[in-house]
């Protein structure tokens, strides 16, 4: 069975923000994936989505540099942490956020020793893109923190 390979949509319009900002989205729901891309890509952000852990490695390692990667705390068969591992040490420069149903301090703390932040799946869009745009611009040591709604 081949995994879903990653797929790039162009942004609507600028962002409002100084630069273009790329975003890695992976997450296996498909309509939870597909409101948020659709919702990101209208807010002015280079959208890259995937449904897997693999795509996650694919696109980073075949497309332009990725600003943010927000991924599933679950992508597809694999630990959204080990993929956090494994971006930190392929793209450091890549940020990443990971999409949990729970940000207790267990997951919170899981998620800064991977240096990723956590947001919880029903948070609302805006609060997402605050938090992408605010982790854009962050060192690695000040990520590591968990996010309602």
């Amino acid at each position: 069975m081949s995994q879903p390979q990653a797929r790039s949509v162009n942004a609507t319009r600028e962002p409002t923000t100084a630069a273009r900002l790329r975003l890695l989205l992976a997450c296996a729901h498909y309509r939870l994936r597909d409101a948020m891309r659709t919702f990101l890509s209208e807010e002015g952000i280079d959208v890259v989505e995937t449904a897997s852990s693999e795509g996650v490695l694919q696109a980073v390692a075949d497309g332009p540099p990725v600003d943010v990667a927000v991924m599933d705390f679950q992508v597809g068969y694999v630990n959204g942490l080990e993929t956090a591992k494994e971006l930190r040490v392929v793209t450091p420069a890549t940020r990443v956020i990971l999409m949990s149903v729970s940000d207790g301090d267990l997951i919170r703390d899981m998620g800064r020793r991977e240096g990723a932040v956590v947001v919880t799946h029903g948070c609302k869009p805006a609060v997402l893109l605050a938090e992408v745009l605010r982790v854009r611009s962050q060192d690695a040591g000040e990520m590591g923190r968990a996010v309602g709604q």
